[in-house]
């Protein structure tokens, strides 16, 4: 049985490799999971609700590059959408509305590399949506 176990699983990770079953979807893939619109509104959103905790070195290395990718990479955007609407602000956790949510992670998204794509961000986003090394 072991042997039929490790065989399929040999089988399943050529599939996987030469294109025959999909990869896990990723943010950096070839289309993204918010809009440049989207990311605008959520840079407006960070500067009047987040910059002051997170650009003013209280919170900020974990929010960019690769502060933000260590921490984050491999998860997926379920993780930080939930992660920002239950525990920000700091000062009132949970208080920011659901567009508010989505925008700001739209942003840091695209502040990360995430490329951006035809459709906004929404709160159905799927659970398998992970966040890669961008381009930036």
């Amino acid at each position: 049985m072991r042997e039929d176990t490790a065989a399929l699983l040999t089988l399943l990770a050529a599939l996987v490799f030469i294109g025959v079953v999909p990869a896990r979807q990723t943010a950096a893939g070839a289309e993204g999971v918010y809009t440049a619109e989207q990311a605008g509104r959520g840079q407006n959103v960070y500067v009047s609700k987040c910059s002051e905790c997170h650009d003013g070195g209280i919170m900020g290395p974990e929010l960019w590059g690769r502060d933000f990718l260590d921490e984050w990479e491999g998860k997926n955007v379920r993780s930080l959408l939930e992660a920002v609407k239950g525990t920000m602000p700091a000062d009132a956790p949970g208080s920011l509305n659901e567009r508010d949510v989505l925008d700001v992670v739209a942003y840091i998204l695209q502040e990360n590399g995430q490329p951006a794509g035809a459709s906004p961000l929404e709160a159905s986003v799927p659970l398998d949506v992970a966040i890669t090394r961008g381009s930036k």
